[in-house]
């Protein structure tokens, strides 16, 4: 028997409802970049500009993500105040990145604010510019953030969202539409470790996704299927049933399983090559010597071959 639950009725049961639409790096608006304030001006002005202008706020949510605000860094009144305040912020933002972000472990990032250029481009050819840049220091290169590849500017910048979203708001149910779509098949398990570490304890997450490596392969009792059922009432007619969303996974068609499919051959391939307890051994008979040994050891008190290990022979 099926139950519908309106809208209110819902709201009513979770204390805050948010749907979330996922972040696009479309350049500067939706990265943080940098940001513009005549000297003088106070943090308001900062606040107003940054509700204008997208990027402009993801800024100000960086700044505080790194402990510290566009107030603090603009008001420093000696060069030595001003970097220390520009080192800090940039040393907890590069920590709290690479927790995260296992691609590349040789990024850090600066904060960096100057005068404006007359030459830049308007509005940024006037008053004090706070810029942010990724500096690789294996190839000793520094680039401004919205110059970085598509997905990493949508990793950080979800990154950096959400760290705001949970200081201000309490429990949430998040709705993410195809999220890390931008990001290499790594990048994209350094994601789902962060909603399971920062966001499920917290939070009811919910998203969609086509990508295998968006499929929690340790977590498939979580996994739903959505498709568009079509039926044949007549020969040469088709119709639909509508969306459906089923947990029975196996009994779906192979177009829509295929993401499933793939996630679970590719966690096949990780456990047998690389895997936590996969223990490589030359050929079968090996199991068998293995297997005496490590009982002679645990009826001497002795440790023996941990349970979790799986003996895989490789033939030779």
């Amino acid at each position: 028997m099926h139950q519908r639950i309106c809208r209110s009725e819902v709201e009513a049961r979770v204390p805050t409802l948010h749907v979330f639409v996922p972040l696009r790096p479309d350049g500067r608006r939706n990265s943080p970049g940098h940001v513009r304030s005549q000297e003088g001006e106070a943090e308001s002005a900062f606040c107003t500009a940054g509700r204008d202008q997208g990027g402009e706020q993801v800024f100000i949510d960086f700044l505080e993500y790194a402990g510290t605000s566009l107030k603090e860094v603009a008001t420093a009144n000696t060069y030595e105040s001003l970097n220390a305040r520009c080192e800090a912020a940039s040393s907890h933002i590069t920590a709290q990145l690479l927790e995260y972000w296992t691609q590349n472990p040789n990024i850090e990032f600066e904060i960096r604010v100057t005068k404006a250029e007359a030459g830049d481009p308007v509005p940024f050819n006037e008053g004090i510019i706070a810029r942010a840049r990724v500096k690789n220091n294996l190839h000793k290169l520094s680039l401004p953030f919205s110059e970085r590849s598509a997905g990493f500017v949508w990793f950080f910048s979800f990154l950096v969202k959400f760290a705001q979203v949970q200081k201000t708001a309490g429990k949430l149910i998040l709705l993410l539409d195809e999220p890390g779509l931008t990001l290499h098949g790594k990048a994209q398990g350094d994601l789902l470790r962060y909603f399971d570490e920062k966001l499920a304890p917290r939070h009811q997450v919910i998203y969609t996704t086509h990508s295998p490596f968006m499929v929690p392969a340790n977590n498939l009792p979580a996994v739903r299927i959505v498709e568009d059922r079509i039926f044949q009432p007549k020969p040469g007619q088709w119709a639909s049933e509508g969306t459906k969303v089923r947990d029975d996974t196996l009994a779906t068609d192979r177009d829509t399983l295929f993401p499933l499919q793939g996630a679970l051959g590719y966690e096949i391939t990780q456990t047998l090559f690389v895997g936590k307890h996969t223990l490589l051994i030359e050929g079968p008979g090996d199991i068998l010597y293995l297997e005496s040994w490590s009982s002679a050891l645990v009826r001497r008190g002795r440790t023996g071959l941990d349970r979790r290990w799986t003996m895989c022979p490789a033939a030779g």
